[in-house]
């Protein structure tokens, strides 16, 4: 399986970016969108390319116009997973998911098709007591380290 993810916070990004990094077909799903909807469309786009550029194992060596996002859904809905695909031009075609919850986007894709993301609240597996243990920890570690230099 290729298999690659991403997490990309929500940030203002210029029209050079969208010119430099972005093909024409995603240039117009920018252009064609609200503009409360633009970041959140651009860091949507942004971290599926890096999702896809990973499972190629290659990263941002490549040309990120070497690949082309579609995705379907509300960019608006929280904690919502959504479809999407994403075309190599050697013929690759990566499916996958993403969601935007508060500023921070999230992407996978993989070949083959990956299921449904699952989210995973490892809090509740924890008692409280340890989870406070943990971090009375590394304040003290944290202080130590800071008196030492």
């Amino acid at each position: 399986m290729d298999l690659g993810c991403d997490l990309e916070i929500v940030e203002p990004r210029s029209d050079a970016f969208v010119a430099d990094y972005l093909t024409p077909q995603e240039r117009a799903l920018v252009a064609g969108s609200a503009e409360v909807d633009r970041q959140r469309i651009l860091a949507l786009v942004w971290s599926a390319k890096e999702s896809a550029l990973k499972a190629l194992r290659e990263g941002l060596r490549l040309d990120t116009r070497m690949v082309i996002v579609s995705a379907s859904g509300n960019c608006c809905e929280s904690d919502h997973w959504s479809p999407m695909q994403v075309r190599c031009a050697n013929g690759v075609i990566f499916s996958g998911w993403w969601q935007i919850t508060r500023n921070v986007v999230r992407t996978v894709v993989a070949n083959p098709p990956p299921d449904l993301p699952v989210s995973l609240n490892a809090s509740s597996r924890f008692p409280d007591n340890v989870c406070s243990n943990v971090r009375k920890r590394t304040l003290k570690t944290h202080s130590i380290d800071s008196t030492v230099y």
